[in-house]
Formats: C-alpha cells, structure tokens, sequence
C-alpha cells in the first residue's frame, strides 16, 4: 500500500494529533457559495453575492476529538493565473522517421 501523506497537516497545539484539512473544512466552507454574479461588459466581477449561511470560513475553532482542548485554524488561500505557454504545445505536432 502507498503512502500519500496529505500536502497540508493540521496539527493540534495541546496535543499533538493530526488532521486533514479536508477533515476540518468542506470545500464550500472554504470556498464559499457564489450565486449572482454580475459581470460588466468586459467581464469583470462588479457584484458577488452568497448564499445565506455560506459567507467563506478562513479562521475557525476546532475541538481536538483525542485532547477536548479547543484550538484555532487560521486558513491561507492563494491563487495565481498565468498564461498556457503557447510555444510549448505539441498537440498538432507530428513527426515521421523515415
């Protein structure tokens, strides 16, 4: 059996156990839940809102299921666009040894 450690371990303070970040925060809690988006006519997002009660969690307390102690998680999201390298795309690209 392969080990895949998760790429983020959540550790508690008074304790030590372990956890998940998909243990402790459901993708929507992260992420919120966007609905009316109004865009301008060159798309840029002038208005989002969300659904009641799905406002995005980045700071939230936690109650350690082995210790009982409460402990906090304080969440940092980063994003980055860039560009597909168009240069690099070899999809159409076919080439004969003879």
């Amino acid at each position: 059996m392969e080990n895949n450690l998760p790429k983020t371990i959540i550790t508690c303070p008074h304790c030590g156990s372990q956890y998940t970040l998909e243990e402790l925060f459901e993708a929507r809690d992260i992420l919120g839940w966007p609905e009316d988006i109004v865009r301008d006519p060159l798309n840029k997002i002038i208005y989002c809102g969300y659904k009641k009660d799905a406002e995005p969690t980045y700071a939230t307390k936690f109650i350690c299921d082995f210790c009982n102690k409460p402990f906090n998680v304080d969440l940092k999201i980063t994003a980055t666009a860039t560009k597909e390298d168009e240069a690099l795309d070899f999809s159409n690209t076919t080439a004969s040894l003879f």
